[in-house]
């Protein structure tokens, strides 16, 4: 069962929000009251995934973008604002694993790969931030930043996360 509020209207983007992990990210925010921002290269895939989520009540937009394009994201993120009025969250999921034998593997495939993977990430981490988006500058709270971090590791909602480091530092190394 899942919290209906916990992300009560917060705008979140997800990149590669139209397959896998993505999707679920997106049907999961959106079963949490937030408003979703489906980006995938592949925009029949992005349209399905909000349309879904639209037709169970929640609200979310379909984005075609590569994220391996600084403008493309920038643009994302514009209409993202235009439409919700604000933004949260960014989730850089978008991945590729391109295809063939490393020994097989055109440059340009190569390219693409290092384009999405980690091109990607670093755009959406320099994305064009609205007026209040700052790194949180406090110390964080013990019970209810950091417990509440370490609760949900060890909670069932983290079963599939092992040995990953997850840091809780108010936005310090994103900037």
């Amino acid at each position: 069962m899942t919290d209906s509020s916990r992300l009560k209207d917060r705008v979140v983007i997800v990149t590669g929000g139209g397959g896998g992990i993505g999707k679920g990210a997106c049907e999961r925010i959106a079963d949490e009251g937030g408003l979703v921002a489906v980006l995938d290269l592949r925009a029949e895939l992005a349209e399905e995934v909000a349309a879904g989520i639209n037709a169970k009540g929640g609200r979310a937009i379909a984005l075609t973008c590569d994220v391996a394009v600084e403008s493309g994201v920038k643009a994302a993120v514009a209409e993202t604002v235009k439409t919700f009025g604000s933004l949260y969250g960014m989730v850089a999921n978008a991945g590729t694993a391109g295809s063939g034998w490393i020994h097989e593997t055109a440059i340009a495939d190569w390219y693409a790969v290092l384009g999405v993977n980690l091109t990607g990430p670093f755009l959406c981490a320099k994305l064009p931030r609205p007026k209040p988006w700052l790194p949180i500058r406090r110390v964080g709270d013990p019970y209810a930043e950091y417990g509440a971090t370490i609760a949900f590791l060890l909670s069932d909602d983290a079963g599939y996360i092992t040995g990953s480091a997850i840091p809780v530092e108010g936005g310090y190394l994103a900037t």
